[in-house]
């Protein structure tokens, strides 16, 4: 299975220091471990639908959300993928990150957001049961985050048993920084967006870009740097 660039990219993850994979709409799976010059994929892969997320969790598993197939697991043997979907209602999963305290949570689009306590093999709701959810993130310090779409921002200090809403703005993006600074995206139209960054978890925000920016964005990355 070759990778040729041509491929509608869905998501990026890293697999290892030195592997970097893509997700693509149809999904396919792809890794590179020399900077993208050569990609390998895996012909066991998950069912033709689109990766939407990876999570390495802290105990070195690797996940994949689905658009539609909901979350799955990477082989010890790396020979294939198994389905850990259970209690997982809406299995139309746009995001995955690990709390601090080991639980995985699953954003969902029109089911809300899913927790699970032991590695992914079960799921059950939390506090905020419905919703076209986007992007679930969580800070350093345990603080929760979640994306409704073009709707706004919620925060939960409790695992996500009660959300607030901190922002009330047509949101695409989320990403928390390495200083716990909560940078979005905003589109207030189809073509062009704003990026806002906060200091104080939402309390206040500030316009990070000057000048418009004529394409859709709804991600961040971060480098060593901050």
């Amino acid at each position: 299975m070759d990778f040729s660039g041509n491929q509608a990219i869905n998501s990026i993850g890293i697999q290892t220091s030195n592997k970097l994979l893509v997700g693509t709409l149809s999904g396919d799976i792809f890794r590179t471990s020399d900077f993208g010059i050569t990609w390998d994929g895996w012909e066991a892969a998950v069912p033709s639908t689109g990766i939407t997320s990876f999570l390495k969790t802290n105990e070195g598993k690797l996940l994949v959300g689905t658009d539609g197939k909901g979350v799955y697991y990477l082989k010890a043997d790396e020979s294939g993928w198994m389905e850990i979907s259970k209690g997982l209602s809406n299995q139309i999963v746009t995001s995955l990150t690990q709390h601090t305290n080991g639980n995985i949570f699953a954003s969902t689009f029109g089911g809300g957001l899913f927790v699970s306590t032991n590695e992914g093999t079960s799921w059950e709701t939390t506090g905020q049961k419905t919703g076209q959810l986007r992007k679930v993130a969580v800070t350093k310090d345990g603080l929760l985050y979640i994306v409704e779409n073009n709707v706004g921002i919620l925060s939960s200090t409790d695992f996500g048993i009660s959300w607030s809403r901190i922002l009330t703005a047509p949101v695409r993006g989320l990403f928390i920084s390495k200083h716990g600074y909560v940078f979005t995206s905003l589109g207030y139209t189809d073509t062009t967006s704003s990026i806002y960054f906060s200091k104080n978890n939402g309390v206040s925000w500030v316009k990070s870009n000057t000048q418009t920016i004529t394409s859709v964005i709804s991600s961040f990355a971060e480098d060593s740097l901050g």
